[in-house]
C-alpha cells in the first residue's frame, strides 16, 4: 500500500523507477506506479530529476503518450500515478512475433497454427497476413512507428525530450 494505492504486482524496472499495478482506491480506478527506489533517494539529482520527469509526463496531452494522473510522496517513497494501459510492450511484441516467424507451422492467415485463433499482439499486428510476405504486416508495422515518431515530435515540440526510448517502453 502507498497511500491511496493498493500494490497488486510490479510490472517493470527501468533506471529511473520500479513501475507497479495498482488501484486508486479512492477513484477505483487501475494505475500504473512509478516509484523512485530508495538508493536513488541517497543522490539529490536523482530525486529532482524523477520530479522533473513527472512534470514533464503531466505536461504532455497526447492519444499516444500515457498520462500522468498525480504525484505523491508517502513516508519518504516518491511516486507518480499513470494511466495503466494493458496490453504488451513492443519488446514482448517482438519476441512473439520472432517465435510466430521461426516455428513454421501452418497458418490460419493470421500468423497463428490453423485451428486456433490470435491472442497476442504479435498476432493483430500481422494482421490477415505472415511475417514474411503479407503486405498488411509492414503496414501495421509502419503504422506502429508512425504513432511512436508523432508522440516523440510532439514530446520535443514542449521541450521533453524522453531519454530512453526503447522497445519495452512502447
Amino acid at each position: 500500500r502507498l497511500g491511496e494505492y493498493r500494490i497488486l504486482r510490479e510490472i517493470g524496472r527501468g533506471g529511473m523507477g520500479i513501475v507497479y499495478e495498482a488501484e486508486q482506491e479512492t477513484l477505483g480506478r487501475h494505475v500504473a506506479l512509478k516509484v523512485l527506489p530508495f538508493q536513488h533517494l541517497l543522490e539529490p539529482r536523482h530525486l529532482e530529476r524523477f520530479r522533473r520527469e513527472a512534470r514533464a509526463a503531466a505536461g504532455l496531452q497526447h492519444p499516444n503518450i500515457v498520462p500522468v494522473y498525480g504525484v505523491g510522496e508517502e513516508n519518504g517513497i516518491h511516486y507518480y500515478a499513470m494511466q495503466f494501459i494493458t496490453g504488451q510492450g513492443l519488446d514482448e511484441v517482438l519476441v512473439e512475433l520472432r517465435r510466430l516467424r521461426g516455428t513454421g507451422a501452418a497458418s490460419n492467415g493470421q500468423g497463428s497454427p490453423a485451428g486456433t485463433t490470435p491472442r497476442s499482439s504479435a498476432s493483430v499486428l500481422l494482421g490477415e497476413g505472415t511475417v514474411t510476405t503479407d503486405g498488411n504486416y509492414f503496414r501495421n508495422v509502419a503504422r506502429l512507428g508512425v504513432q511512436a515518431a508523432d508522440a516523440l515530435a510532439y514530446a520535443h515540440e514542449q521541450g521533453v525530450l524522453h531519454r530512453d526510448i526503447k522497445p519495452s517502453n512502447l
